[in-house]
C-alpha cells in the first residue's frame, strides 16, 4: 500500500528524552518516558513519514566542523576501501551502489 493522507498538522514530539543520560544513573530502557517518546517517534514516521523535533540539544561548533572534516574524508577514500566498508554496512553512497535509506 501507499502512504495515508498528508496529516492536517506537522506532529512535534518532545526528545528531550532520549538525550538526558549522558550523567545518568538509569540507563534509557529503564524510563518510561524514553521508551514512550521513541514509540510517538516510531508511529509518526510510520503514519506521516516525518515529525518536528522539539528540545533537540545543539552540537558544538567544532564538533560539527569534526564530523563534516571526517565525512570529507571518508568520501575521498579509493572506492575499493568505500566498496569493502559498504559490503559491512558502513559506508552507503552512489559511488558505490549502496543507497542510503530513506
Amino acid at each position: 500500500g501507499g502512504k495515508s493522507a498528508a496529516p492536517s498538522s506537522i506532529s512535534v514530539i518532545d526528545v528531550a528524552p532520549l538525550f538526558s543520560y549522558a550523567d545518568a544513573t538509569v540507563a534509557p530502557n529503564d524510563d518510561p518516558h524514553y521508551a514512550e517518546t521513541v514509540a510517538a517517534i516510531g508511529r509518526r514516521i510510520e503514519t506521516d513519514g516525518f515529525i518536528y523535533a522539539r528540545n533537540v540539544p545543539t552540537m558544538p561548533a567544532a564538533y560539527m566542523r569534526e564530523v563534516y572534516a571526517f565525512a570529507e574524508k571518508a568520501h575521498a577514500l579509493p572506492k575499493a576501501v568505500k566498496q569493502r566498508a559498504a559490503k559491512v554496512g558502513v559506508y552507503t553512497g552512489p559511488d558505490v551502489g549502496v543507497v542510503e535509506p530513506a
